[in-house]
């Protein structure tokens, strides 16, 4: 059953720290943690440079028009393509 697999990954993420519960949220996660800061650090940086309107500059433009060419598909952030065809998410 797919469900309980993921709450299988839901209760390894708490496990490890990754989340918090907090009153606002009843989980969030838990930015205190190296590796969760790092990480949002590093996908902040991917949808600046795959965000041309945020950053008007030649090597994000010329590369998204590169990546559209080869795939077939615009580099959203937030297009599930996009992760799919790079991590397999």
């Amino acid at each position: 059953e797919q469900g309980s697999g993921d709450w299988d990954k839901a209760r390894e993420a708490e496990d490890n720290d990754y989340f918090e519960e907090s009153f606002e949220s009843p989980v969030q996660l838990n930015c205190d943690e190296p590796s969760v800061s790092k990480t949002l650090k590093v996908l902040k940086k991917v949808q600046e440079f795959l965000d041309t309107d945020a950053i008007d500059n030649e090597l994000s433009t010329e590369f998204l028009e590169q990546y559209e060419k080869r795939f077939n598909h615009r580099a959203v952030f937030s297009s599930k393509r996009v992760w799919e065809e790079h991590l397999g998410l």
